[in-house]
């Protein structure tokens, strides 16, 4: 019959228990979260301003060669088989770098930073 009542009082104890919070820097780890969140994004958006920057500056120059000389038929032609190759390249280029690597990683980070604010308000 004691054994009932051993049962009863350790889950009494259980409920009645408190957590043990974790030792963690709170505040300063949120910060360095947040900071390095915002390095990445900002790395995103200068990637992205120098992949399409050259893409632009590289359209630029296609056409620039093109104005100085008499073109036929097979030189534009060839010239936009040119250029529609190189512009299916770096986009394709860039999104996969953007979507298979900064996407992710920012998306975890984020993550992180507004996981740690909601459970620091919770406290």
């Amino acid at each position: 019959m004691s054994e009932p009542l051993d049962v009863r009082r350790s889950v009494k104890e259980a409920e009645e228990a408190q957590p043990q919070k974790a030792p963690s820097d709170g505040p300063l780890r949120t910060r360095a979260g947040i900071r390095l969140t915002w390095c990445v994004l900002i790395m995103m958006g200068a990637y992205v301003v120098i992949a399409y920057g050259y893409l632009l500056f590289s359209e630029w120059q296609i056409c620039k060669t093109l104005i100085g000389t008499t073109p036929t038929e097979h030189i534009i032609r060839e010239c936009e088989t040119q250029r529609e190759s190189l512009r299916k390249f770096w986009i394709q280029g860039v999104q996969t770098i953007l979507v298979n690597v900064l996407l992710p990683l920012a998306t975890a980070l984020l993550g992180y930073v507004f996981g740690t604010q909601s459970q620091a308000s919770s406290e």
